[in-house]
């Protein structure tokens, strides 16, 4: 069982993404989420959409904060620049995260997704540190 099954119920964005938490690396401050690239994110070129990339990248960083805090904080986007390298075709996607900066109150992250081992999208941003709310953990997370 991961944090992220002790932090409650997903998150509606999270659980439409299919966000899967897969594990930690050995550093603290990295880890790896598997998405779902569904079929209703396709844009009109049958590629998923740039903004459900971004979405997608936005959740491996914050939740790499909220790994790198051992589930004391979430982490919320500030701001965040993403380059999509490649067009991704709907299917598995892999992310990764990790901290480059923390403080007290603002972490700085970096997000990567990879589809078949290869690099697809990535982003920087800057979030800020919210401490969890014992409200916030009200029942069984599902999905992670």
């Amino acid at each position: 069982m991961s944090m992220f099954n002790l932090l409650g119920p997903m998150p509606p964005a999270a659980e439409l993404l299919g966000r899967r938490y897969l594990r930690t690396e050995d550093d603290p401050k990295r880890i790896v989420i598997a998405f779902t690239g569904r079929e209703t994110f396709r844009n009109l070129a049958g590629h998923i959409h740039g903004g459900l990339l971004s979405a997608m990248l936005d959740e491996v960083m914050t939740c790499t904060i909220t790994a790198a805090t051992g589930g004391t904080s979430l982490g919320t986007t500030i701001s965040m620049t993403v380059d999509i390298l490649h067009p991704v075709a709907p299917g598995p996607v892999i992310g990764e995260g990790a901290i480059k900066l923390m403080g007290q109150n603002i972490g700085f992250a970096e997000g990567r997704l990879l589809v078949d081992g290869n690099l697809v999208a990535r982003s920087t941003g800057w979030c800020r540190l919210i401490p969890v709310e014992p409200e916030w953990i009200a029942a069984p997370a599902s999905g992670d």
